[in-house]
């Protein structure tokens, strides 16, 4: 089974101690951008498909890594998700513009949409945090640009 996409950094550890035979590569920076893109939409439509807190915070998890790849500051992006000029962008424009032209006014706007998207399906911040945290420790980050190319069955 062919996959090439990036997953998080204990996924190829999980499948070689359930003994699944797998291929990975380590993705130079380009590609690993263009895959975290990739990644970014595939989670959205998860959580558009079930609306929860497990699949929200892997659309943190998936900003929180282009923030760290484009070394973006946190406290910052955290200001421009409190703006009031974002309380009523669209959500999939906001991101379809993220991606054609990345930088830390846009991606704060996304954070703050995901923060929208929490008040929409009724969790708190915190909670999300909690989910994101629980998914990191299971499974990892994003970070080691780690792709997945086949899965041998």
């Amino acid at each position: 089974m062919r996959y090439d996409k990036l997953v998080r950094d204990k996924i190829s550890e999980i499948l070689r101690l359930k003994g699944i035979s797998h291929s990975t590569h380590i993705a130079k920076d380009g590609e690993y951008f263009e895959k975290l893109k990739e990644k970014y939409i595939e989670e959205i439509k998860e959580f558009f498909k079930d609306n929860t807190k497990e699949e929200l915070a892997d659309i943190l998890e998936v900003t929180c890594a282009f923030r760290d790849y484009l070394k973006y500051d946190n406290e910052l992006l955290e200001a421009l998700a409190k703006k009031e000029e974002y309380k009523d962008d669209k959500f999939l424009r906001r991101i379809k513009t993220f991606i054609e032209e990345p930088n830390a006014k846009k991606l704060g706007s996304v954070l703050g949409m995901i923060y929208s998207a929490c008040d929409y399906i009724e969790i708190s911040k915190e909670e999300l945090e909690s989910a994101r945290q629980i998914k990191e420790e299971t499974k990892g980050k994003f970070l080691e640009k780690i792709i997945l190319e086949k899965v041998n069955e």
